[in-house]
């Protein structure tokens, strides 16, 4: 049985309202710098919406050189939660 019929992770672009960098970019004040190389690890922030919601921010680093941000207001895919499995396309 199909519970969701779109994705409730998803991805975002760095930006400095973002609580983590990674790569190339320079941290501003209140970030977190992630370089891309180092061991696999996820990274979790949760922030109060306006509404109030929660929304989990999450860095994710593979092991391999790659990061991705992840954000999602899904409480079955917070922090401590779930597994995560990136298949390449």
């Amino acid at each position: 049985m199909y519970f969701y019929s779109f994705s409730p992770i998803k991805t975002n672009k760095r930006s400095i309202t973002n609580p983590v960098t990674y790569g190339d970019s320079t941290p501003v004040a209140g970030q977190v710098y992630v370089p891309k190389r180092g061991m696999k690890c996820a990274l979790w922030w949760e922030r109060v919406l306006p509404n109030g919601k929660k929304l989990y921010l999450c860095c994710y680093r593979d092991g391999l050189g790659k990061v991705v941000l992840l954000h999602t207001t899904h409480e079955m895919f917070g922090p401590g939660k779930g597994v995560f499995q990136f298949n390449a396309a």
